[in-house]
């Protein structure tokens, strides 16, 4: 752990929360930054001529100083709603000369203020959130605004009998998922989402309005595919897809340890024999954890496959079973909103190692605190996009805690230092950070992190957003 707080203290403090008793105050990683309202005004008075709405009221501006992690607040001096994509390329072409920052904000889910821009304006991407159903090159293919959902993305391509590729929960914004790579339940043998993508069209810190693809301007797209937002703000996004199932028939496995279930779920990778496979664990009533598999077998009714052959030679305590149709399956899970803060850690570990790795966390409980597990195997192989860093070996295994700390226990820094320590442990085992997550990062730790993708991802950042105004809340490139 980091010299300014021992494990010893962190328990501590942990047994004074939950005997309900407030420790220490918020510290400056939780804190409000404070924005000039009257450089809003002067962004109203040069951008007269924008077709959608630009915001300088405090409402508005805090609420784009908020997102799902709720330890981060920069407040920015504006929130522009744009009317069409010409008013992002406007935009951008006035903040880039004059160093204004710029981020894009989608359906606010991002955990350490990435999404957020102080002193600077907020792209509410919700406005540009159209749908339709497009072809490529004689594949079916579905074209999306960033501020589109992907629910809404799910049914438009379900009413032609398709699915996309890898399902994220659908209250996701589009442009937010492409960003940071997009990985779920079918990664395993699907990639994360932008190994699907087959063209976008991105505004550049230039105020370029590009399109590319693995055919044209490749740097470029390459740089946006899990880029974080960092050498353009995307604008569409065009993405293949796959022959959607009628139904689905879905287990839910308990097992008595995690180590069993992580056995079970390498068997299932290695088979195939269901599409979509996942892993959590809930608190017992009475204390210890519950571990899960979570397995989807699609299916077109009214054939309906054979539970005794996809539950063979699996070594789970009990199971359930229950059948969906598509696209309830598509929508099955449920976030709610955030009040508190969300402090969650999501690693990615090389498969020889993660048994060791999460059942030290697991049994630790300073390093399992306020915890439920959500973990995946996938193969390495099908993440192929160079920004998606994962581990080198064949396997790797997804390792995310959902932290939900009460409220009694505001020392939430301390969670943050916990996170950092368990992502240092992960790195050293050859592991990674996922992009989503709660770990503060400086720049050395992102050329770390992308090693050798670095050298080019930073040639990019320098050739399509040379004033460094994109994006500003991942603190990847410094000035």
């Amino acid at each position: 752990m980091s010299p300014g707080i021992s494990r010893r203290e962190f328990t501590r403090r942990l047994a004074t929360a939950a005997s309900g008793t407030a420790v220490v105050g918020m510290q400056p990683s939780c804190t409000t930054l404070q924005a000039n309202p009257s450089k809003g005004q002067q962004l109203r008075n040069d951008l007269a001529t924008l077709r959608g709405e630009l915001l300088t009221d405090e409402a508005s501006r805090q609420a784009a100083a908020v997102d799902f992690g709720r330890m981060v607040h920069r407040l920015p001096i504006a929130v522009l709603k744009p009317a069409s994509v010409q008013d992002v390329v406007e935009l951008v072409r006035y903040a880039s000369p004059r160093g204004i920052k710029l981020a894009m904000r989608g359906n606010g889910n991002s955990m350490l203020g990435q999404a957020q821009s102080q002193d600077g304006v907020v792209i509410d991407s919700s406005t540009l959130n159209s749908v339709r159903m497009v072809d490529v090159r004689g594949r079916p293919a579905v074209e999306a605004g960033p501020g589109a959902l992907w629910g809404a993305v799910y049914d438009a391509a379900y009413a032609r009998k398709l699915r996309v590729p890898v399902t994220v929960p659908h209250f996701l914004s589009v442009g937010g998922t492409i960003s940071t790579g997009g990985f779920h339940a079918s990664t395993w043998s699907e990639g994360f989402q932008v190994d699907h993508v087959l063209e976008l069209q991105v505004v550049t810190g230039h105020g370029q309005l590009i399109t590319c693809s693995e055919d044209s301007n490749r740097s470029l797209f390459d740089a946006m595919l899990a880029g974080m937002g960092q050498c353009g703000i995307i604008v569409k996004v065009v993405m293949a897809l796959a022959p959607a199932p009628t139904h689905v028939l879905s287990f839910t496995l308990s097992y008595a340890h995690w180590q069993a279930a992580v056995a079970d779920l390498t068997l299932l990778v290695h088979d195939g024999r269901f599409d979509e496979v996942d892993g959590n664990t809930r608190e017992r009533q009475g204390g210890g954890v519950a571990v899960n598999l979570v397995c989807g077998a699609f299916y077109n009714a009214p054939e309906v496959p054979s539970e005794s052959r996809l539950l063979a030679n699996l070594a789970f305590s009990s199971q359930s079973a229950s059948t969906m149709n598509y696209p309830e399956y598509c929508r099955r899970i449920r976030l709610g909103q955030a009040s508190l803060p969300q402090p969650w850690l999501h690693v990615c570990l090389p498969a020889t190692r993660a048994t060791e790795y999460g059942s030290r966390v697991i049994a630790t409980p300073a390093e399992f605190a306020f915890s439920n597990l959500l973990f995946s195997v996938w193969r390495t192989s099908r993440i192929k996009r160079p920004l998606a860093r994962v581990p080198t070996e064949e396997l790797a295994v997804r390792f995310q805690l959902q932290r939900r700390p009460p409220a009694s226990f505001t020392d939430i820094d301390s969670l943050l230092e916990m996170n950092r320590v368990l992502y240092e442990r992960a790195r050293n085992l050859g592991g990674t950070r996922l992009t989503t997550t709660a770990i503060p990062f400086s720049q050395q730790d992102w050329v770390r992190h992308y090693g050798p993708a670095w050298a080019s991802f930073q040639d990019a950042k320098h050739q399509f957003d040379p004033n460094n105004i994109l994006t500003p809340g991942q603190g990847m490139f410094l000035g």
